[in-house]
């Protein structure tokens, strides 16, 4: 049997101690492939766990980008609107300014306006005035000429008067 041995599978020592280790091996790889299984299915799960994550942090990087490039829009019309709010509000300002302006321009073009009537009444009034009071004092000259006797010479002077001369 030995040579039957030796002539199908070459040289095989039929020692002990090559079955035990032979045994051993074989033990070892029987023993060591549910091992490798698991330990591979552990670091498979990890892997796909770390995958997970980093697919995770892209997909957050992505969102995160997209969310500052939508903040930095609304905030670019944030902007565009105050602008636009604050140039209205500068038209509506030079609006009012303009209209009370006008309106004070007018205002003060009334009141001149009134001031020369009040002026020209006033003048007419002086003008009046003085006229009634030259009246009188011709009108008294007259009565005391009459009471004196009907000397009119004295008076002929009041007619040669520049009544013209009141009215400035």
């Amino acid at each position: 049997m030995h040579n039957l041995m030796h002539n199908l599978f070459g040289f095989i020592p039929l020692d002990e101690r090559f079955w035990v280790a032979l045994s051993f091996v074989i033990f070892c790889l029987i023993s060591f492939l549910p091992f490798k299984k698991l330990a591979i299915g552990a670091m498979d799960k990890k892997i796909i766990s770390i995958k997970n994550l980093i697919q995770n942090s892209h997909q957050l990087s992505e969102q995160t980008a997209k969310t500052l490039v939508n903040l930095n829009t609304e905030l670019e019309k944030i902007n565009e609107k105050s602008r636009e709010l604050i140039l209205q509000a500068q038209q509506a300002a030079k609006k009012i300014e303009d209209s009370y302006s006008q309106k004070l321009q007018n205002l003060s073009v009334e009141i001149r306006a009134s001031n020369k009537q009040k002026l020209a009444f006033l003048q007419k009034e002086k003008t009046s005035y003085i006229y009634k009071i030259v009246c009188e004092a011709v009108f008294k000259k007259v009565l005391h000429a009459a009471n004196q006797g009907g000397k009119f010479n004295e008076i002929q002077g009041v007619n040669n008067f520049n009544f013209s001369s009141i009215n400035k």
